[in-house]
């Protein structure tokens, strides 16, 4: 072979190994495993056993402190917190942490928002969120502990409807129920209208039951006003402290209403006519007689029954959807007149064509 022939050859013989080697390359790029993913840098930290605030009794401010630290090399700085229970608030709720620096944050719970009563104790737990500039991390630690209730039962502290016309409103009282003796008690109401006392024991021994009287003041507005009672004192044995909240209401009303509150009508075939029966009742047995009754919607419509404080409703149902009616009743009272709006509420539902065609003859 000329040397000719032979440079050719060995060109040729070039090429075709570089075109393999890439063809080769391309191969193994597309069926390589793809590379793990670099570990997240953990930037805080914090001691396990910080995490865990063991058995402790319901309160509205449970606080535990946690420490925090910073285990990269640069400045961290916490924007805000998050937390899976809107139970929990956080001071400082911004930080800044230098390298290798540790501060310790105070976790505020009311453990009252994560309490169902019953009589055993119950596991709690919270998750904690760090919310770090300019870090995507989601990495968050969890709370847990015990929560012992003070009460062997939620009290009704729900009063009413009262009637306006019974005004002022005579006081009340509830039973309070703790779960192991107790040696002292408070209570104070956070509500312009009504304020609470204890009701004192005929002797001086220790005691699991206390009674709670609820005094309203001379006049309060139409309307439902939440209030919050406060608990406080200590146990007996062994001795400590205690203090939680409870959630109540006082709801004043005319004195007249409706049994039921209203008509409520399920789901209806459209143009299916329904009824319902309302009575008028005086909360305090106040003389009152009907003077009109006056529906308000399409397709209602309302009969009295004899001279009753009594009528019924009747809804025709005209749309496939839901409906928010009302009949207005006019009663006179003592000293008056007084108007009342009973809802009338229906859903209509318009039946598939099969069944309409079924029922055609």
């Amino acid at each position: 072979m000329s040397r000719k022939w032979l440079s050719l050859v060995v060109i040729i013989a070039a090429t075709f190994a570089a075109g393999a080697g890439v063809v080769a390359a391309r191969w193994m790029k597309q069926n390589a495993e793809p590379a793990p993913p670099a570990p997240e840098q953990t930037l805080l930290t914090v001691d396990s056993s910080s995490l865990d605030f063991g058995e402790v009794w319901e309160t509205d401010k449970f606080d535990w402190a946690v420490p925090v630290t910073n285990r990269s090399a640069n400045s961290v700085d916490i924007s805000r917190w998050g937390s899976s229970c809107n139970c929990t608030a956080v001071q400082p709720s911004s930080l800044r942490l230098s390298p290798g620096e540790t501060k310790t944050i105070t976790v505020r719970l009311d453990l009252t928002q994560t309490l169902y009563y019953q009589q055993a104790a119950q596991p709690v737990a919270v998750s904690l969120l760090p919310i770090v500039a300019e870090q995507n991390s989601r990495r968050s630690w969890q709370l847990s502990g015990t929560v012992k209730p003070l009460l062997r039962k939620q009290p009704n502290l729900v009063f009413g409807p009262l009637s306006a016309a019974a005004q002022p409103l005579s006081p009340l009282q509830t039973a309070l129920s703790f779960v192991q003796p107790i040696e002292t008690v408070s209570v104070e109401c956070d509500s312009p209208y009504v304020t609470a006392v204890v009701v004192p024991s005929r002797d001086d021994a220790v005691r699991s039951d206390v009674r709670v009287e609820f005094r309203f003041a001379r006049t309060i507005p139409f309307g439902t006003h939440p209030f919050k009672l406060a608990l406080r004192g200590t146990f007996s044995s062994p001795r400590s402290e205690y203090s939680t909240q409870l959630q109540g209401n006082v709801s004043v009303v005319t004195d007249v209403q409706a049994q039921p509150a209203e008509a409520l009508f399920a789901a209806r075939t459209v143009g299916e006519t329904c009824e319902e029966e309302i009575r008028l009742i005086s909360l305090t047995g106040r003389p009152f007689r009907i003077e009109s009754l006056t529906p308000q919607g399409a397709g209602l419509t309302v009969q009295r029954v004899n001279d009753e404080p009594r009528f019924v409703v009747r809804q025709q149902i005209v749309e496939g959807s839901q409906t928010k009616n009302s009949v207005v009743a006019v009663v006179v009272v003592e000293g008056g007149k007084q108007a009342l709006t009973v809802p009338v509420i229906s859903t209509g539902v318009v039946p598939p064509p099969t069944a309409r065609k079924g029922t055609e003859k």
